[in-house]
């Protein structure tokens, strides 16, 4: 099978419609299989064309190729793995705990219905408040986890 040769292309002329725009690219390359980097993810693969100056197209495929951003790591070690699994497994039940107080935040009543003595309205709007700002604390937390998870 030949090598396939990436070609760059470059936009000639751009013409926008309500739902969509038509884009013409232009791009050189000698006879053989080809590749034309640089191509949006997101359009339809109906609407591709190819009309070259000389010659035929003999084949067109829609393919997608993913490439690393940066250089390719080392594995890991044995130690190095059973760290982050330490890691992960501290953030998970630190994550669990937030998950169990915001719970008991979420469902705080602060009226007692046996108490002959009901909090007065300011007290209720500080009680409020307070879990408010508790509960924002906590889901605070847990988006922070969440993302050390992820890293």
């Amino acid at each position: 099978m030949a090598e396939i040769i990436d070609v760059e292309s470059r936009i000639e002329r751009v013409c926008v419609y309500r739902n969509g725009a038509l884009v013409t690219r232009v791009a050189s390359a000698a006879p053989g299989r080809i590749r034309i980097a640089g191509l949006p993810l997101l359009y339809a693969a109906d609407s591709l064309r190819v009309s070259p100056s000389a010659g035929r197209v003999a084949d067109l495929r829609e393919t997608c190729a993913v490439q690393r951003a940066g250089p390719v790591g080392r594995a890991a070690t044995a130690e190095e793995l059973e760290r982050l699994a330490d890691v992960l497994e501290e953030v998970d039940a630190e994550a669990n705990a937030l998950e169990a107080r915001s719970k008991i935040y979420a469902q705080l009543d602060p009226s007692n219905p046996h108490s002959l003595h009901l909090p007065t309205p300011d007290q209720l709007l500080e009680m409020h408040a307070t879990a408010t700002e508790k509960l924002a604390a906590l889901e605070t937390r847990r988006m922070a986890l969440r993302d050390q998870r992820r890293e």
